[in-house]
C-alpha cells in the first residue's frame, strides 16, 4: 500500500513538472515571438513607434519639474519663456545669464533682452532625446559655461516638456531650433552665437547647413558625443545587440529611416558647414559609440573644403568615466573652452 502511495505520488510530482516545463516552454516562445518578431515588425511600419523609439519624448526625468522657477534647480537669474514657431508651436526656453550678471540682481524681461547685446558671448543648446532642459546633466554643463561668463539659451524640442505636445520629427526640431536661433539672432546685435549640440542634438547638422544657404550665421559650433548617421547610430545601439546578427536587420530597422525622414545624415551635412567645429567625445560612451565621432571627424577631415575654419576632435579617456553625460564634469573642459574657442582665436 505505501509503496503505491509513494508510486502514485511520485508520478503526480513528475506529472506537475512536465506541465511546469511545457508552461516554462510555451513562455520562452511567446517572449521569442515577441522579441524577434512583433518588435521589429512593429518598428518597421509602424511611424509612430519609430519616431518615439528615437525620440523619445515619453521618458521625462525628471519629474513634477516646474520650469517656470529655474532657481530651484540652482540656476539663479534664468529667465523662463516661450517662443512660436512659424508652425504655430510654443517652446518653452531658458535664458541663463552668465555668471557676472547674476551677481547684479534681479531683471526684469527687458534687460533679460537687453542684455544679449553685452559682450558675453552666447551658447544656444540643444539636448538630446528624453527628459528636458531641466535633466540634471544638462543643469551642470550650464552651470559651467555660466561660470565662463557666457549667456546661454536652452529649449525643448516639440513634444518634450512643456513645449507643445506634437510628435517629433527630424524636420519638425529642426523648424524649432530654427526659431529659437532666429530670435536670438534678432537682439543679439554683433554678439558672437554659438551652437552646442548633445548627441541627438548634433543630428541637427541640417539646421546649421540651412541657416548658412540663407546667409545666416553663427560664430562656432560645439558638437559633444556626436553620431555619423542614423543607421549607424541604431546599428550601434547596445539595445540593438540582440538583433544585430538577425536576418534582414537592416530592412527590419534601417530600412525605413529614409522614407520617415529621420535620416540624421551629419556626415554629409558637416562638409557645408564653414564654421569652426569642435568635436567632443568620451571613449566610455555606451549611448553613442566613440566610433562614430571617429568616423564624423574623420569623414569631415578629409571631405570638407581646405579652405573651411579648423576642425577639432578631443577625446576623453575612458578612464574618466565622464559617458554619454558627464563630459561637463571634465576639469578640463573650460580650459579647452578657453585656450581659443569662443576667445576670438580660432571661435
Amino acid at each position: 500500500m505505501i509503496k503505491r502511495i509513494a508510486f502514485f505520488g511520485l508520478g503526480f510530482v513528475l506529472w506537475l513538472q512536465g506541465v511546469a516545463c511545457l508552461v516554462l516552454l510555451k513562455s520562452y516562445i511567446v517572449i521569442i515571438i515577441f522579441l524577434y518578431v512583433f518588435l521589429p515588425l512593429l518598428f518597421h511600419y509602424c511611424e509612430c513607434v519609430k519616431t518615439h523609439l528615437i525620440f523619445l519624448p515619453f521618458v521625462r526625468w525628471p519629474r513634477n519639474i516646474d520650469f517656470r522657477r529655474p532657481e530651484r534647480l540652482e540656476l539663479n537669474g534664468t529667465r523662463n519663456f516661450y517662443l512660436q514657431t512659424e508652425d504655430n508651436i510654443s517652446l518653452g526656453v531658458w535664458h541663463i545669464l552668465p555668471l557676472s550678471m547674476v551677481e547684479k540682481g534681479d531683471k526684469s524681461e527687458n534687460e533679460y533682452i537687453e542684455s544679449l547685446q553685452s559682450s558675453h558671448r552666447i551658447v544656444i543648446y540643444m539636448h538630446g532625446n528624453t527628459a528636458s532642459r531641466a535633466g540634471p546633466h544638462r543643469v551642470e554643463l550650464y552651470k559651467v559655461l555660466r561660470a565662463l561668463d557666457y549667456h546661454i539659451i536652452t529649449f525643448d524640442y516639440r513634444g518634450y516638456a512643456d513645449s507643445t505636445w506634437q510628435q517629433p520629427s527630424e524636420d519638425g526640431v529642426v523648424s524649432d531650433a530654427k526659431a529659437v536661433y532666429r530670435w536670438v539672432a534678432s537682439h543679439a546685435g554683433e554678439t558672437p552665437i554659438f551652437i552646442w549640440g548633445h548627441s541627438l542634438g548634433t543630428g541637427l547638422l541640417k539646421l546649421k547647413t540651412n541657416f548658412l544657404s540663407t546667409g545666416e550665421s553663427f560664430r562656432g559650433l560645439i558638437l559633444e558625443s556626436p553620431f555619423n548617421n542614423m543607421k549607424d547610430e541604431l546599428r550601434n545601439h547596445p539595445m540593438a545587440s540582440i538583433y544585430r546578427k538577425m536576418p534582414f536587420f537592416d530592412w527590419l530597422f534601417l530600412g525605413g529611416l529614409s522614407k520617415s525622414r529621420l535620416e540624421f545624415e551629419s556626415s554629409r551635412h558637416i562638409l557645408k558647414v564653414n564654421v569652426p567645429v569642435l568635436i567632443l567625445h568620451a571613449e566610455d560612451d555606451l549611448v553613442v559609440p566613440y566610433i562614430l565621432g571617429v568616423k564624423l571627424y574623420e569623414h569631415a577631415k578629409k571631405n570638407r573644403p581646405r579652405e573651411y575654419p579648423p576642425l577639432m576632435f578631443v577625446k576623453f579617456d575612458s578612464e574618466l568615466g565622464h559617458g554619454h553625460r558627464y563630459i561637463c564634469r571634465s576639469p578640463h573642459l573650460p580650459s579647452i573652452i578657453r585656450s581659443g574657442f569662443m576667445q576670438g582665436t580660432v571661435f
